[in-house]
């Protein structure tokens, strides 16, 4: 018996798919009309019964402006209860199939509750017509073309049945106040309104829809570019933490085993060999310093969660750093000096940052100041906007910066000539000053130097005070000569 032949099955429908962030601007736009339906409802029932007890003339419309109320509450209560059985789909790419029908039945609920309000207040010559036009504009921004047009083809029909109705007297208008305009509707001035409302609803959407669709493919190539950028930054990260996670271990292991020949485990050494070992220590000892300040720099790419953001007293960070680099800066014939502001609150932070980012400044300080210093720690209300911000500055006697290097001083890996004179077991990997920037930017702040060639060189950076002040200032930036302070 032959078998019966196979059927191609048919394609489901496409579904269509919707921008992350357009799905943003339709979530918050159903929550937003939900309140709005409440407010209006709520405004038909007492506004109605109030209009009527002040008016006689309102008595007969209260009960069905009430009515009208009522019916607005009940489908926004059944709307809010379908939309959150398909909440999940807010996340899903099939968005398109479940929640925009939503979107489209509360459209037409409201223009068809809109029509009835209408026609109870006016007619087709009431002043409360331009509410079509609202309706209309956020139709051609919120949804895709054909619905667009299909909101402008019922609002027209609406209109001529409002008109047609008020031409055959089944529901003639009605004067909004005592001794107000109520003359008949004929058919010429029926057709004349109906007329011009088709023309300019008709203008409206296509002056609006071009500019929607420019504003969805903007959108669109926005968000690409954004993800696009997340990705590169990922994969940075994710570089840098697997560099510093490959390096460290056999760096850890070689300078252990050079201390382990450094300290006669193998025999006795020549002083050739103790000087090869040196310079061997030297070039590890920098390795792993850049090793550190890569695995700041992985920890930078992501902005401080609330997980990690704890309160951080900038007094305490800088006394501490005092204490640990007093030793190294007597060495050099420097001195440190504190002059902190005891009257500054700790503020929010990732601690291992904000201490890694005064740490870079000390370190640079003890490097290149003369002797005998002083170093100076301070802490202090930012002049520069003393509601929000406050600031750490590192002052020392160094040699200054030109002013043609200053721009290049916060970038990562810049150095700048006058680094080159100093001992190689001092100079750094170029990643010190970046690393303080990126720690400023993703706390909200600020850095900045004031300094010239052959002169005394301030290196500040500036934190918000509170997390509000984070979030609300303004953006961060990088100021490389802010001697008008």
């Amino acid at each position: 018996m032959p078998s019966a032949p196979d059927v191609p099955h048919s394609p489901s429908p496409a579904v269509p798919v919707i921008p992350a962030a357009h799905r943003a601007l339709l979530r918050r736009e159903f929550r937003l009309h939900v309140r709005v339906r409440y407010a209006i409802a709520a405004l038909l029932v007492v506004g109605s019964w109030t209009a009527a007890g002040l008016d006689g003339l309102w008595a007969t419309r209260a009960p069905w402006l009430t009515l009208a109320g009522i019916v607005v509450a009940g489908y926004n209560l059944l709307l809010v209860s379908a939309h959150s059985r398909v909440s999940g789909g807010w996340d899903r790419q099939v968005l398109g199939g479940t929640v925009l029908p939503l979107h489209y039945m509360a459209a037409v609920l409201d223009l068809l509750v809109a029509s009835v309000v209408i026609a109870l207040l006016g007619g087709v010559r009431s002043p409360f017509m331009v509410v079509y036009f609202l309706h209309l504009a956020l139709s051609c921004f919120l949804y895709p073309r054909r619905p667009a047009w299909a909101a402008v083809g019922l609002i027209v029909m609406l209109i001529s049945v409002q008109a047609s109705l008020e031409v055959s007297g089944i529901n003639p208008a009605q004067a909004l106040v005592p001794g107000g305009a109520s003359s008949p509707l004929t058919v010429r001035m029926a057709l004349e309104i109906v007329g011009a409302y088709t023309v300019v609803s008709v203008t409206l959407a296509a002056m609006l829809l071009p500019a929607a669709q420019w504003a969805r493919r903007t959108q669109v190539t926005l968000e690409s570019q954004r993800n696009e950028l997340r990705t590169r930054s990922r994969l940075r990260r994710d570089f840098l933490q697997l560099a510093v996670h490959n390096l460290r271990s056999p760096l850890a292991a070689s300078l252990m085993h050079l201390d382990n020949i450094r300290g006669g485990l193998g025999g006795p050494l020549t002083p050739q060999q103790e000087h090869w070992l040196d310079r061997m220590d030297t070039r590890l000892g920098r390795l792993m310093t850049t090793l550190k300040d890569l695995e700041v720099l992985g920890t930078t790419e992501t902005a401080p969660t609330a997980e990690w953001t704890q309160p951080v007293d900038l007094n305490a960070v800088l006394t501490q750093l005092a204490y640990e680099y007093e030793v190294q800066a007597a060495a050099r014939g420097l001195t440190i000096v504190l002059e902190l502001d005891e009257s500054l609150e700790p503020i929010p932070g990732v601690p291992v940052l904000v201490r890694e980012a005064v740490a870079n400044y000390v370190s640079n300080a003890v490097k290149h100041a003369a002797p005998p210093g002083p170093i100076t720690l301070r802490t202090r209300i930012a002049p520069t906007d003393p509601a929000r911000l406050v600031r750490v500055e590192v002052a020392d006697r160094g040699p200054g910066i030109a002013p043609e290097y200053e721009d290049r001083l916060f970038e990562e890996f810049a150095r700048i000539p006058s680094q080159a004179d100093l001992d190689p077991r001092e100079q750094g990997s170029g990643l010190g000053l970046s690393l303080v920037r990126r720690v400023a930017e993703v706390h909200g702040g600020r850095v900045g130097v004031v300094t010239a060639a052959d002169a005394p060189s301030t290196f500040w950076v500036d934190f918000p005070v509170s997390a509000d002040a984070s979030g609300n200032g303004p953006s961060p930036s990088t100021e490389s000569d802010a001697r008008s302070e």
